[in-house]
C-alpha cells in the first residue's frame, strides 16, 4: 500500500523515527485498530522519537471511537495513490453522512502530512532524537501548505509537453479538441498533491475555449490544529492552540490556493482555453463557497507571478484570499457546450460522423439506442403470458413460440426492406451496442434492432424446456438467443448452465472463448473461467484446467468454489498450486482463450472513447470511458468520467 513499507523498511532513520512502525500498521490491520495500536504504543514508550510525539499530536484530534462507528457501517479502507504518492481514504458514500466524511477527510489529510514530514526528515538526514524534532515536524507540516502554488510552474512547463492520453488505443485524438483537453487536465490534476482531499469535477467547451472546474473547499479540520513555539529552555517545545476563526481564514486561503493552482491546471491543458470558472464548494460553511472567474492573459501576466511570490509565504498572510477575492463573481456555474451532447441516442437526432460510422455500424445516433418502452404491445404480451407460467405452462409456451415466430417474420420483413446488408441484433445495453462490431466483419452491415420481447420469449422457452428436461429444444432456443444477442453475457451463461448439465465441456470452451471476447466486468470474467476450468479438466486438459482456475479473479461470488475445485485438482494430479498471472496467461492463450482485457476490446473502447468525445456524443462516451476505467484502473479515467456526466451545479461530501 504505502511506499514506506518497501524501500524504506531497511531505512535506520525512519526506524528511529518510529515511522516505519507506524506506516507498515496502517497496511497490516483495519485502519482504526491500526491508529488506537500506535496511539498505545507512543504512550507506552520511554523514549518516543519527535516524530512519534508529532505523529499522536495529530492523531488525538480525531475522534477514534467514532471512526470506528463509521468504519462498521462505512467500508472505511486506506489506500496509497501512486500518482500522487498520497494515502486515499475509500468509503461507502451512501452509508457515511456528510458530516461523517469529513472527519475522515481530516485523518487522510493528517496521515498525507506525516508521511510528506517523515519524507522529507529522511532526506533531510536530520538525526530523529534531536532536541527540537517535533518542532521540526510541525514546521514542515504547515510547510506543506505554503508551498502548494509552485505546482503553477510546473503546470504551465507541462503544457508543452506531449499529452500522455493522446492516443489511448489506435486512434489519435484531435488535437485541442475535448478529448485532447479533457485528459490533459486529468492527468496533470491526478498528479497534484494539495494536502488535503481533492474532490473535483469538470466541463469543457473546447469549440468556445471555456473550460468550468468545481472542487470540495478545504475545512478547517483539514489544517493544523495547534503551533509549535520555543520554550524555556530552548530545547523544550510550547504549544499554542489556533483559534477556531483563525484556522477558518487558514483553510479559506488554502482553499483560494487550491483554486489558483486549479486555474493553472486549465490553462495547462489547452491553448484554446482562454477563460476558465473555478468553483469552491463550502458545504460546512456555504459563506465560505466561492465562484471564480479567470481569463488567460491576466492568469498569466499576473497571477503565475503571484502564485509563484506566494511559494512558500504563510498562509496567515491572506494574500491569495486577497488576490483572487476580485475575481469572484456573483452568478452560477455556467452550462458549458450544447446540451444535444448528453442526449440518449433515441433523443439525438444527429448524423454520425464517418470514422464513427463503420467502427458504429450506424449513420445515425438514434440508431445505437437499445431501449425499449416496457410498454410497448410485444412487452405487454410477455408479462400477459408469464402470468401463466406456473399454473398453465402448455399455454405459455404455445403462446412464446407464436410470439417468437411473429417477432421474428416482423424483423425477416425489415431486413428485406433495407436497401443494404443488415442484421437484427438485441443488446443488453447500450455498451453490448458499441462491442457488436467486434463479432460482424464487414462494417458496412448496420445493425436493426430486436425487440426486447423476442429475446424474453426465447429465454423463458429455453427456460421451461429446461425445466421439462427437454434439452434439445432448450439449446435449440439457447443457439437461436446467443446468435440474436452476441454480446449479451445473460445468453452466454445461459447456454453454459444447459451444456453443463448435458456435460458437453467441449462446447462449453466454445462459448466461453466467444463470450470472454466483449467481458471486462470481474464478476463475469470470473464465472466464465470458472467455467470453463472445470470443462477443460473434464477433457483431460489439466493444464488448461489450471491456467484457468488461476485466472479466476479473486474476491467475486464464485472464487471460493473455485479455488476448492483447484486444491482437489491439485490433490488428483499432484500438481503444486496455482499458477502465476504470466504463466496462466500464456497457456490459455495458447489454447485460444481470450484473456480480458483483450487487445481488439481495448482498443476499439478506447478508440470509441476519444471520437465519441470528440464529436459530442457524450451518453455513449461515458460508457466507453468508465468501462476503460474499470478495466485499467487509472484515476485519470474517472476524472474523465466525471467530466462528462450532465452538469453538476454544486459538490457536496460524496456526491462525485
Amino acid at each position: 500500500m504505502s511506499h514506506h513499507t518497501d524501500q524504506n523498511e531497511g531505512n535506520p532513520i525512519l526506524s528511529d523515527l518510529g515511522a516505519t512502525e507506524f506506516f507498515l500498521s496502517l497496511a497490516s490491520m483495519q485502519l482504526v485498530d491500526a491508529l488506537t495500536v500506535s496511539m498505545r504504543s507512543i504512550s507506552e514508550k520511554e523514549d518516543p522519537s519527535g516524530f512519534e510525539l508529532y505523529a499522536k499530536r495529530l492523531i488525538s484530534h480525531i475522534d477514534l471511537e467514532k471512526l470506528r462507528e463509521i468504519s462498521t457501517v462505512g467500508s472505511v479502507s486506506l489506500a496509497r495513490i501512486e500518482l500522487m504518492d498520497a494515502f486515499y481514504i475509500n468509503y461507502d458514500r451512501e452509508a457515511v453522512s456528510p458530516h461523517d466524511a469529513r472527519l475522515l477527510y481530516a485523518l487522510e489529510s493528517i496521515l498525507n502530512r506525516l508521511s510528506k514530514i517523515a519524507d522529507t526528515i529522511t532526506g533531510e538526514d536530520l538525526p530523529p532524537r534531536t532536541d527540537g524534532v517535533e518542532r521540526i515536524c510541525a514546521y514542515l507540516d504547515i510547510e506543506q501548505f505554503r508551498i502548494i502554488t509552485g505546482y503553477v510552474d510546473r503546470l504551465m512547463e507541462k503544457s508543452i509537453e506531449p499529452n500522455p492520453w493522446a492516443s489511448p488505443g489506435t486512434i489519435a485524438c484531435t488535437p485541442g479538441g475535448e478529448w485532447d483537453i479533457r485528459s490533459r487536465f486529468a492527468s496533470l490534476v491526478e498528479h497534484l498533491s494539495l494536502v488535503t482531499r481533492l474532490d473535483y469535477t469538470y466541463r469543457v467547451d473546447a469549440k468556445n475555449g471555456v473550460m468550468a472546474v468545481n472542487f470540495l473547499a478545504p475545512q478547517p479540520e483539514d489544517l493544523p490544529a495547534e503551533e509549535a513555539f520555543s520554550g524555556t529552555p530552548k530545547s523544550t517545545v510550547v504549544w499554542k492552540e489556533i483559534l477556531d476563526t483563525d484556522r477558518e481564514a487558514l483553510a479559506l486561503e488554502h482553499g483560494f490556493r487550491m483554486a489558483l493552482v486549479l486555474a493553472g491546471a486549465c490553462f495547462a491543458s489547452g491553448l484554446g482555453i482562454h477563460t476558465c470558472y473555478v468553483q469552491m464548494d463550502n458545504q460546512a460553511k456555504p459563506n465560505h463557497s466561492r465562484f471564480m472567474k479567470y481569463e488567460r492573459e491576466d492568469y498569466l501576466a499576473r497571477l503565475v507571478p503571484l502564485a509563484r511570490t506566494l511559494a512558500g509565504t504563510s498562509l496567515r498572510d491572506g494574500r491569495c484570499t486577497t488576490e483572487l477575492s476580485p475575481l469572484c463573481i456573483d452568478q452560477p456555474m455556467p452550462q458549458l457546450g450544447s446540451t444535444i451532447r448528453d442526449a440518449q441516442p433515441k433523443d439525438d437526432p444527429r448524423d454520425l460522423p464517418e470514422c464513427l460510422r463503420r467502427l458504429l455500424m450506424a449513420d445515425k445516433a438514434s440508431e445505437l439506442e437499445v431501449m425499449e418502452d416496457e410498454d410497448s404491445p410485444y412487452n405487454i404480451r410477455i408479462k400477459e403470458l408469464r402470468e401463466h407460467f406456473e399454473s398453465d405452462p402448455s399455454e405459455t409456451a404455445e403462446g412464446l413460440i407464436k410470439l417468437t415466430e411473429e417477432i421474428s417474420a416482423a424483423c425477416v420483413v425489415a431486413e428485406l426492406q433495407s436497401s443494404g446488408a443488415v442484421q437484427t441484433q438485441f443488446c443488453e445495453n447500450h455498451l453490448g451496442r458499441l462491442l457488436l462490431p467486434l463479432f460482424e466483419d464487414d462494417p458496412t452491415t448496420r445493425i436493426l434492432r430486436a425487440p426486447d420481447a423476442l429475446f424474453f420469449a426465447e429465454s423463458d422457452l429455453a427456460t421451461m424446456y429446461l425445466k421439462s428436461g427437454n434439452y434439445t429444444r432448450a439449446l435449440d432456443e439457447l443457439h437461436r438467443l446467443l446468435d440474436v444477442s452476441v454480446t449479451s453475457t445473460q445468453a452466454h451463461l445461459l447456454l453454459i448452465s444447459a451444456l453443463s448439465r448435458l456435460e458437453r465441456f467441449d462446447e462449453i470452451a466454445e462459448v466461453v472463448k466467444h463470450g470472454l471476447r466483449c467481458a471486462y466486468d470481474r464478476e463475469t470474467i470470473s464465472y466464465y473461467f470458472y467455467r470453463v476450468a472445470f470443462a477443460y479438466w473434464q477433457l483431460g486438459r489439466i493444464d488448461v484446467a489450471l491456467a484457468c482456475y488461476s485466472l479466476v479473479p479473486r474476491g467475486e461470488q464464485v472464487s471460493e468454489v473455485a479455488d476448492e475445485e483447484l486444491r482437489a485438482l491439485c490433490q488428483k494430479e499432484g500438481l503444486s498450486g496455482r499458477l502465476d498471472f504470466s504463466q496462466a496467461v500464456e497457456v490459455a492463450r495458447a489454447e485460444g482463450i481470450p484473456v480480458p482485457p483483450t487487445e481488439e476490446f481495448s482498443n476499439r473502447i478506447a478508440d470509441l472513447a476519444v471520437l465519441l468525445v470528440d464529436n459530442g456524443f457524450f451518453f455513449l462516451a461515458i460508457r466507453c470511458v468508465y468501462c476503460m476505467w474499470r478495466t485499467m484502473g487509472r484515476d485519470e479515467l474517472g476524472a474523465i468520467n466525471r467530466s462528462l456526466q450532465p452538469g453538476i451545479a454544486h459538490l457536496e461530501y460524496g456526491t462525485y
